[in-house]
């Protein structure tokens, strides 16, 4: 049987945001795809949590060590100087989990894949490529552009954030294949000569039997028609902006009558809401909590007009039977689930929809699970080039 290793950044959880959810989808699909005994997960925050010690000890944070840190930095992009980013390969190189990954590598039998979540494993590809394992990248997003505003930073900060993603481009480069959760993200690396394929997000294991309970849980109980949710990080800065667009609008214009907005998610209990009624922002919530919410609420809107978020958030709230209201910007990356409205960018059309969502009966269940046979199973298809037996 082949031996696969993931790398990843976040430690797989089905509870948890919409990173740990794909990194979780990723480990489930490729002990199916494999058997569980053949895949072995390294997590480089589960690392860092079991050698925060030693390590804390190796990186005080001394003037020489900040001079060494900043010139790295500066060696990988010149123009950080300038404008720093964020992006940077450096943390993902600690010493010491590189040598675990080798270690393991040492031991495992052949034919072995590596899979890693984030390009920036520059340490893990570069030992890959000594064993002569080749590595597969499906990556979260394209980090380097997910951290980019274009409009933020003025020409020298886009000119900042195109050298970030000229290196992501690189280091995806020497990866033997990729895969994007986004159809966009696949189609701009594709284009620009990689090869690339679109693996879509579908939730899995413990997520998919949460989010069917949610939607059985829904069809047995009356749902407050006037409550909706805005669900997402806030520590995510395109996320964010979405949350404070739609504050805005609230300030300035007001919510439909009756309509009460619950806001959740990491950070959202940072959002300025004076100025606002009836909405409440209750920061991180517990998963059984959450899950009250989303059996109880008319709908949960999703205002992402940027980045690369919510791509998660739209296919589970479909799975669980959860309306949603978004702008088109989402539904460029995957097909629209079932259960999902799209709303245009002008603030009159989503005060007419909440109006509207907030009056009408609750929506009839749809046929998600056909939905999602439509979209492609294509993760074991894609490394079977790499795991036959030899």
């Amino acid at each position: 049987m082949p031996s696969i290793v993931f790398v990843a950044r976040p430690l797989p959880a089905d509870i948890g945001p919409g990173g740990r959810h794909r990194t979780y989808q990723i480990e489930h699909d490729l002990k199916s795809a494999c058997g569980a005994g053949q895949v072995h997960t390294l997590s480089l925050m589960d690392w860092r949590a079991r050698h925060a010690g030693l390590e804390a000890a190796s990186t005080r944070p001394t003037l020489t060590s900040r001079v060494v840190r900043r010139i790295n930095d500066c060696l990988e992009n010149p123009l950080g100087v300038f404008h720093g980013t964020g992006y940077s390969s450096r943390t993902f190189t600690p010493r010491g989990f590189v040598k675990e990954y080798r270690a393991l590598l040492e031991r495992l039998p052949r034919p072995c894949v590596t899979v890693i979540d984030d390009a920036r494993f520059i340490g893990v590809v570069a030992v890959a490529r000594e064993f002569d394992v080749p590595v597969i990248a499906i990556t979260h997003n394209l980090e380097s552009l997910d951290l980019a505003a274009a409009d933020a930073h003025g020409s020298w900060g886009l000119r900042t954030h195109l050298v970030d993603f000229a290196n992501e481009l690189g280091l995806l480069q020497r990866c033997a294949g990729r895969m994007f959760i986004s159809k966009v993200e696949t189609g701009l690396v594709s284009g620009l000569g990689l090869e690339a394929e679109h693996y879509p997000y579908l939730p899995v294991g413990a997520i998919r039997t949460r989010l069917e309970a949610i939607r059985n849980a829904r069809l047995q109980v009356e749902q407050e028609p006037e409550l909706f949710l805005l669900l997402g990080s806030a520590m995510h800065g395109t996320t964010r902006r979405a949350f404070e667009w739609f504050l805005a609008q609230a300030r300035s214009h007001g919510l439909p009558p009756g309509v009460r907005l619950v806001i959740a998610g990491m950070g959202t209990d940072t959002l300025d809401l004076r100025g606002t009624a009836r909405i409440e922002a209750l920061g991180w919530v517990s998963q059984p909590d959450l899950d009250r919410l989303l059996t109880l609420a008319r709908a949960v809107v999703v205002p992402q007009f940027s980045g690369f978020g919510s791509v998660t958030r739209l296919t589970e709230l479909s799975c669980a039977g959860v309306p949603s209201l978004t702008p088109a910007h989402p539904t460029w990356a995957i097909d629209v689930p079932p259960g999902v409205h799209v709303v245009g960018e002008s603030w009159p059309e989503w005060h007419a929809l909440l109006h509207d969502l907030a009056r009408s009966p609750g929506q009839a269940a749809w046929d998600y699970p056909a939905w999602e046979e439509a979209q492609p199973h294509s993760l074991h298809r894609y490394l079977s080039r790499w795991i036959r037996e030899e």
